[in-house]
């Protein structure tokens, strides 16, 4: 015996399912079915408040852990992180796409250092799987405009300062003058990258060894030596000072970043996501109180603020 299978043509509205899809009762069989769902939305197919998403996304950028956004928004942690992931994919991507070609004269390099899952003393101890142990930011900024020009996560190995490198380079249009600290790999890295359009300084600084308080006090600097390493640098520009102020906002308005706190990442592709989504806010929301506006606009890359919202939904506009 063969069975009739019904195409459900004759079918009514039946409300719509979780997804926001329309759901069909067919009058035949009385089966149910649902159309089938698009992801649409700068979330995709997150079920979430869009609104409490993007205001937990704004706590974050703002100091506070995922636990505390949690506890204001009534979201849920893996939520958030979700979210995180999506954003901070979206964040990256708009970053490429503006940050490029930027008319910058001196430039300052420089990496900041935190822990994934653990310290890197107690990686080969620990039971955790993936990516753990010391973790290290690579940070280009204009020192004119403030703009983050490029940035990279990883070991601090010539590996990805050759990465971060080679994002500066296509960050940075024409020829500029660049400082950095004595690490090797900028030594050789950044003459090979920038080749005969980088006048390139060392600045480095020598610390007292002896000192009370070693662990919460910074160490007392004792020489600072300026070395033209490359071309011709104007050596009264050579300077790391902010960067090095950089560094100390990214500690303050990242929490991920804090000293001597639990806030720090589990898992490094949700540390990766959440810098992205910092830089961005950093770089396209966040005025600067030097430049009187953010460093997006004072570098001329557009000329109104962003929300984190709307870089989110950049690629469906």
């Amino acid at each position: 015996m063969i069975a009739l299978v019904c195409e459900h043509k004759n079918k009514n509205k039946h409300g719509k399912n979780r997804n926001g899809s329309q759901r069909w009762k067919c009058r035949d069989c009385k089966a149910t079915i649902s159309d089938k769902h698009v992801p649409s939305g700068p979330l995709g197919d997150m079920q979430a408040d869009p609104d409490k998403v993007f205001l937990a996304l704004n706590l974050l950028c703002e100091g506070t852990a995922v636990a505390a956004a949690s506890r204001i928004t009534g979201l849920k942690h893996t939520t958030i992180t979700k979210a995180i992931k999506l954003v901070g994919a979206k964040c990256e991507r708009f970053f490429d796409e503006y940050v490029k070609d930027v008319d910058c004269n001196v430039a300052e390099v420089d990496e900041i250092w935190e822990k994934v899952g653990c310290l890197e003393r107690n990686r080969t101890k620990t039971k955790l799987k993936g990516y753990v142990g010391d973790c290290w930011t690579f940070f280009g900024i204009c020192a004119d405009s403030k703009l983050v020009l490029a940035y990279e996560s990883g070991r601090r190995t010539g590996e990805t300062a050759d990465t971060f490198l080679t994002k500066l380079r296509r960050s940075i249009a024409g020829r500029v003058q660049i400082t950095s600290d004595g690490l090797p790999a900028y030594k050789h890295g950044i003459p090979f990258k920038f080749l005969s359009d980088v006048d390139y300084s060392i600045l480095i600084k020598t610390y007292k060894n002896e000192q009370i308080e070693k662990r919460y006090s910074p160490a007392q600097i004792n020489t600072v030596e300026r070395i033209s390493q490359f071309g011709n640098p104007d050596m009264n520009r050579c300077s790391t000072s902010y960067v090095e102020r950089f560094n100390l906002t990214v500690r303050t308005a990242l929490k991920r970043f804090n000293r001597l706190s639990v806030g720090y990442s589990k898992d490094v592709d949700v540390h990766r996501a959440m810098l992205s989504i910092w830089i961005c806010f950093y770089n396209f929301s966040k005025k600067h109180s030097t430049v009187k506006t953010t460093p997006a606009i004072s570098a001329g890359l557009t000329d109104r603020k962003w929300t984190i919202r709307e870089i989110s939904e950049w690629e469906i506009i």
